[in-house]
């Protein structure tokens, strides 16, 4: 994990990002996705798991 703060706008950002990718993956299934979504798809996971945001997000108060 990165130890990150991330600013408000970022912490937007990246609470959006993880909203269409968790809903982009339950709405289409895998078979149906072209290359290049799926790659997206895959990029903006690997974003934000290397950026540190999924544990910034589960180890923070509710505070939104």
């Amino acid at each position: 994990m990165i130890d990150k703060e991330f600013t408000k706008e970022e912490d937007k950002i990246c609470r959006l990002m993880a909203w269409i990718c968790c809903h982009a993956d339950e709405d289409c299934p895998s078979e149906y996705r072209t290359k290049h979504f799926r790659t997206a798809l895959d990029e903006a996971v690997d974003y934000l798991e290397k950026s540190g945001w999924y544990d910034y997000n589960k180890m923070r108060s509710d505070e939104r």
